[in-house]
């Protein structure tokens, strides 16, 4: 579940899979403790910013952090669900999220957000910060172009991902 950016190259790494109820209780239990995870990222949803099955993340615990903010991309639970998405909207301990690459919004307590995207890891490697001013900026003008669907669309099929 760890990663760690200074493993050899060239060594040989093994896939283990394992059920997402195990897999998001450790993640959790690791927040908890106050510290940082770093976890893979799966799906469709957060394109063009984060691309499943090749980019990683790694999350912060809420308890020390900032308070949570409209951009923040956070970990949480809706529906038995853990989804990685982008707060668009705050109201009292209520949250509104929706994935940059999704149509669809989510609403949920803030008490089912887990932990904050710190840091994006490009192909598993290349850290970019989510929260620069010309990063935030990026996601704000994405999330109001109106044809994002079909650029969306496009995109999928130019990089043969699957939602």
């Amino acid at each position: 579940m760890y990663y760690s950016p200074e493993i050899d190259r060239h060594a040989v790494m093994e896939k283990v899979v394992i059920s997402n109820d195990i897999f998001f209780a450790e993640v959790l239990r690791v927040l908890r403790e106050g510290k940082n995870v770093t976890i893979p990222v799966k799906g469709v949803s957060m394109l063009p910013f984060i691309r499943g099955d090749r980019d990683s993340v790694e999350l912060e615990p809420l308890a020390d952090a900032r308070p949570l903010a409209v951009g923040d991309i956070v970990l949480f639970r809706v529906a038995g669900r853990y989804i990685l998405h982008r707060i668009i909207q705050l109201d009292g301990n209520q949250a509104v999220m929706q994935g940059d690459g999704a149509i669809c919004r989510e609403h949920c307590p803030t008490s089912d957000i887990f932990g904050r995207v710190v840091t994006i890891l490009k192909k598993g490697r290349t850290p970019i910060n989510p929260y620069t001013r010309l990063n935030l900026l990026k996601a704000r003008i994405w999330h109001r172009i109106p044809l994002r669907r079909y650029l969306l669309a496009i995109y999928r099929r130019l990089f043969r991902l699957h939602a």
